[in-house]
């Protein structure tokens, strides 16, 4: 599995926020907490899966504030960047769902928990996506 580490954390908010806007820098008191959670989630014995890897990245970005603005954007944009870089098929319109997820994080509507169970419903529906794509694909190979 591929990690982000903090340097292309603070990366990806600095371009989130020269396209959105907001306020540059980091919050000096809670970006160590960014940093610790793109550690432990390299340790298997805590975050087993993907799933759990990046609901736990998702929910801490949010909810410990390492940037004075644009913690939820992040929080997306890591998420998106995360499935990318571990080449994970992503769902339908996936950003939508991150945006009105990470309001739902942000105001106590979704636990940890909950989070990693919708990460692990993406995952499903992305792999059943894939494979219908690859059945397509197979059945309309045979028939030329």
């Amino acid at each position: 599995m591929i990690y982000i580490n903090i340097g292309e954390a603070i990366d990806i908010h600095n371009e989130i926020l020269e396209l959105t806007g907001g306020l540059k820098g980091i919050n000096p008191t809670s970006i160590g907490y960014l940093e610790s959670v793109l550690e432990h989630i390299k340790n298997d014995d805590y975050y087993p899966t993907f799933e759990s890897k990046i609901a736990h990245l998702f929910f801490s970005c949010v909810k410990f504030h390492p940037f004075p603005d644009g913690n939820k954007r992040t929080a997306v944009y890591l998420c998106m960047h995360f499935f990318f870089i571990n080449e994970k098929e992503i769902i339908d319109k996936l950003e939508e769902k991150l945006e009105k997820l990470v309001l739902d994080v942000a105001e106590d509507k979704i636990s940890k928990d909950e989070l990693r169970t919708i990460f692990k419903n993406f995952s499903v529906r992305a792999n059943q996506k894939y494979e219908n794509k690859n059945t397509h694909n197979i059945t309309v190979h045979k028939r030329l």
